[in-house]
């Protein structure tokens, strides 16, 4: 069984454990070892959802990463997504499940209008899972973020209710397809 679920104090070592993994890091802004001290503000805002929300992905009751919902925006209504796996062998369409609950979460729960997400444009892997579930790509900013000393490119993509509305039944039967839904 794969699902979302809430954060509770007990993922706390484990999430900064993920966040440190090159696995992980190599895909985040931020490219220095995050601190005990650094995790601890972040993990108190996030489990009482300050700087958005976030839920811990399991999958057979295996804790497998985390995803987020951040930059809320109520006048504007729009938001951001993001997530990550790790320590599990990949399985096609987790990735896919989890983006789905994401953005579905953010037009009905939150009643944004836009949701948004913006990655590293070498992470050729979300930017075409982003396009399957139907984000268009609004931008690309040419050397936006330091990584290791050398100025990587940025791709801002996103996608409107109207849009979601439209795709949204076609990602359900994919997910119904492989199980996950």
């Amino acid at each position: 069984m794969l699902r979302l679920r809430t954060l509770k104090l007990k993922d706390k070592p484990k999430i900064l454990k993920w966040r440190n993994t090159k696995d992980v890091s190599k895909f985040m802004y931020s490219e220095h070892k995050i601190t005990k001290s650094e995790h601890d503000i972040w993990f108190s805002n996030a489990i009482k959802n300050k700087n958005g929300y976030h839920w811990i992905v399991e999958f057979n009751g295996d804790s497998i990463g985390l995803a987020s919902i951040t930059d809320i925006d109520e006048k504007n209504s729009r938001c951001s997504t993001g997530f990550y796996l790790i320590d599990f062998e990949p399985r096609r369409g987790i990735g896919t499940f989890v983006k789905y609950s994401l953005i579905d979460w953010s037009f009905n729960e939150l009643n944004i209008n836009k949701v948004c997400s913006e990655h590293l444009a070498f992470n050729e892997a979300i930017i075409t899972l982003n396009r399957k579930i139907g984000l268009s790509q609004e931008g690309y900013f040419r050397q936006h973020i330091s990584k290791n000393g050398i100025l990587q490119d940025v791709v801002y993509m996103s996608i409107l209710r109207e849009e979601w509305d439209e795709n949204k039944r076609d990602i359900e039967a994919f997910l119904k397809d492989k199980n996950l839904l």
